[in-house]
């Protein structure tokens, strides 16, 4: 009798140890798996986390200094004065592209998490009414009252760029300069959750300038 105790005491003791050790098993799998998952997120955000304010303001002289040499040969003047609000919000703003909505300000209404893509710079090229070449610095204080008719000539397109944190280049021509303003091309985002969106009128594309975008992709690259 003793001994059939002894026996299943053993069957018992090495069932709680085997039991034990498919707990420790399966906790150390679950453990990987959201590990995993949590470096999945951190993957997915990296590329916009990883740009900070002093790389934008790095590859937007990269991007300024490649247009305005670029851009003599066509007789267009440069600028990054491609965005402005004003007060007419305090919201994000945006604009539609072919790959979703971009950002194009941040003041945290609703904040990055709200859009596709995030767009690290932009510029704006143009035919100077006074004949300016490369970088314009008649339209570094250009505001929305006046719009591009103050340095452009409206009879030929403006053209917006936004360089995105996808590696793409996005691009719009307005082809009526006169009414052209810095927030042409883009609208406010909803943040409130009463107010409907505003949609912008336009839909920025992928620039088919290959040499711009192959430029500003190997850039992005330097700063992820």
């Amino acid at each position: 009798m003793k001994q059939v105790l002894r026996c299943l005491t053993i069957i018992f003791l090495s069932c709680l140890v085997l039991s034990a050790c498919n707990n420790e098993k399966e906790a150390t799998q679950q453990s990987g798996k959201n590990d995993k998952a949590t470096k999945s997120a951190n993957q997915e955000t990296s590329s916009e986390a990883s740009i900070s304010d002093q790389d934008k303001k790095e590859i937007k002289e990269e991007v300024l200094s490649w247009l305005a040499k670029h851009e003599k040969s066509n007789n267009k003047a440069v600028s990054n004065r491609y965005f402005g609000s004003g007060s007419m919000s305090d919201g994000d703003w945006y604009a539609g592209t072919e790959d979703g909505e971009i950002q194009v300000s941040d003041r945290g209404k609703p904040g990055p998490k709200a859009f596709d893509l995030h767009s690290v710079t932009g510029a704006v090229t143009y035919t100077s009414n006074e004949g300016v070449t490369g970088i314009d610095k008649a339209a570094k204080n250009l505001s929305n009252i006046e719009g591009y008719s103050a340095v452009a000539d409206i009879n030929k397109p403006v053209t917006k760029y936004l360089f995105a944190d996808n590696g793409k280049v996005y691009e719009y021509a307005f082809t009526d300069s006169k009414d052209i303003t810095l927030s042409s091309g883009f609208a406010p985002k909803d943040y409130n959750g009463k107010d409907p969106n505003l949609n912008p009128n336009q839909m920025f594309k992928v620039s088919d300038n290959k040499a711009l975008n192959d430029f500003y992709n190997k850039l992005l690259k330097k700063y992820e």
